[in-house]
């Protein structure tokens, strides 16, 4: 079986806590960040090992997810599923 491949929008304490359950789970494979604090976001994919992205648009065309997990404020769940 195939691992899905999988990406985490805000990394903040939320995105955080999605990371560290991906990351335990043999069946997904984190691939890739997003977040708009450059800072925060080169510190998580490094420790994680994954790609960072600034734009989510920019991550979801270079990057071949099966599935993306928004944890950004409330407010931007919406236009970010969009």
């Amino acid at each position: 079986m195939e691992k899905a491949r999988l990406g985490v929008v805000g990394v903040g304490r939320r995105g955080l806590d999605h990371i560290r359950a991906i990351s335990q789970f043999k069946e997904a494979s984190l691939e890739a960040v997003c977040d708009v604090d450059e800072k925060r976001l080169r510190e998580v994919a490094s420790t994680y090992g994954v790609r960072a992205y600034k734009s989510l648009n920019e991550m979801l065309e270079r990057e071949k997810l099966d599935a993306v997990v928004i944890a950004t404020p409330a407010p931007l769940h919406v236009p970010q599923a969009i």
